[in-house]
């Protein structure tokens, strides 16, 4: 009768593990990298490299700034302030909230115009006396533009919100 013992039955075990490992991984090389061809892009994207410059407050970001800025009252639920900064050429202020489950939702303020988030159009509407400028896609509305007498300003989400969510938003900054 054969007899093996415990350590050696686990020294084996082990060796044949290994084995199997490193032959798996010698086989994957071989089929995914070698066989792997480069695709070019069809979109370029650009990297934000923009000079901003994170502060812990609204009221931090207003002492370099030359305007008020608007505090955001009213965030869908679930989000959290994850930082203020003002942009140290333009004096854009930025303010991103997250959510882990949904991203992100950022909103910036400027005195100069600032640029439409790339989705098309949906709608204009009025919510008091600013004429909001809504994009997206279909039903899905991903962002909105407005300017006040002094102030521009520009949301974008990466999840949709529903109009009242947006007027909501809206409404509560100021």
């Amino acid at each position: 009768m054969f007899y093996l013992s415990e350590r050696r039955l686990l020294v084996v075990l082990l060796v044949g593990f290994v084995s199997i490992c490193w032959f798996s991984l010698l086989r994957a090389e071989s089929i995914i990298v070698q066989g792997y061809e480069a695709e070019q892009a069809e979109e370029v994207i650009a990297l934000d490299f923009e000079p901003f410059v994170e502060v812990g407050t609204v009221e931090e970001a207003e002492a370099h700034v030359s305007f008020n800025v608007s505090s955001v009252m009213n965030v869908p639920d679930g989000y959290e302030r994850l930082s203020v900064s003002y942009h140290e050429e333009d004096g854009r202020v930025r303010q991103v909230f997250t959510n882990h489950k949904e991203g992100r939702l950022m909103v910036e303020q400027a005195e100069s115009p600032l640029s439409a988030p790339k989705e098309a159009v949906v709608n204009v509407i009025k919510i008091g006396n600013k004429e909001v400028t809504l994009y997206g896609e279909g039903d899905e509305i991903y962002g909105a533009t407005w300017s006040t007498g002094t102030s521009t300003y520009s949301v974008h989400s990466l999840r949709s919100f529903d109009l009242n969510q947006w007027k909501e938003l809206m409404i509560g900054i100021y």
